[in-house]
Parts: structure tokens; sequence; C-alpha cells
């Protein structure tokens, strides 16, 4: 991350792609993304547009196929906590205040691995070839 910030060029890239990741948002939530195919196409978008801000620097292939094989692990993991959150805000005898924390939490667990993972994932598997043709044997 820091790479990205490191000189003057990298940071107006690293700007330029967080100002369309939040242009990209505001579309998304605009147009929504309950089941809306545009709206749930920005949103992505705008997660791989995110994760493309702060790695655009990276030259090897070896960077972007662990973000793949990062972004697939959270996918699973953050399904995990989706269902194990949503399974502790069910749970009867639990004050109210810690059901709406669980609860929160699924949520975010949810929206991570059904908006984040998938784009990052992709964003990883395309720069990884990608770099791997630019420089062999790397």
């Amino acid at each position: 991350m820091l790479k990205a910030l490191s000189t003057p060029t990298n940071r107006r890239r690293t700007v330029f792609l967080l100002t369309a990741c939040a242009l990209l948002a505001l579309g998304a939530a605009w147009v929504g993304i309950d089941d809306n195919p545009p709206g749930i196409s920005l949103a992505y978008l705008s997660a791989a547009t995110f994760a493309a801000a702060f790695t655009h620097p990276w030259r090897s292939p070896r960077s972007f196929r662990r973000l793949m094989y990062a972004a697939a692990g959270g996918f699973v993991v953050f399904a995990v906590l989706h269902n194990v959150f949503h399974a502790g805000a069910s749970i009867p005898d639990l004050p109210r205040l810690a059901q709406q924390i669980f609860s929160g939490f699924g949520i975010a667990s949810f929206f991570i691995a059904v908006l984040l993972c998938p784009p990052v994932f992709v964003l990883g598997a395309v720069a990884a070839l990608v770099m791997s043709r630019r420089h062999p044997g790397s």
C-alpha cells in the first residue's frame, strides 16, 4: 500500500482510482443493487477499482497471484463468518445489543464475501496473467 503513495505519479494514480471508486459506488447506490444487474456491476467495478488503487504499482505476477489466493481464501472465511454471526444473532437468550452487534458483523461479512472478494479475485487473476506475459519467468 505504501508503494501506491511513494511517488507523485503513483499518488496521482491512486487518487484518480479512489475517486473513480467513489463515483462508481455512488452510481451503484443511486441505481440500487437489489436485483439490479447494472447496480451490481457498478458495485463490482467499484470494488475492483478500490483494489487497483493500492495494487497498481505492483509488477510481479507472484504478488497478483497472492492477491488472487487471498481473495479466494477471504471469500471462504467471510462466508463462514457470516454464518457464524448469523447463528450468534439468532440466540434467543442473548441481550438485544449483542444480537444487533452479531447481526451487523454478519451483514458486513456477507458484503465482504459477496461484493469485495470476487472482483479482487478477478483483478488478481487478470493482472497475474498480464504480468506473467510481460515478465516471463517471474
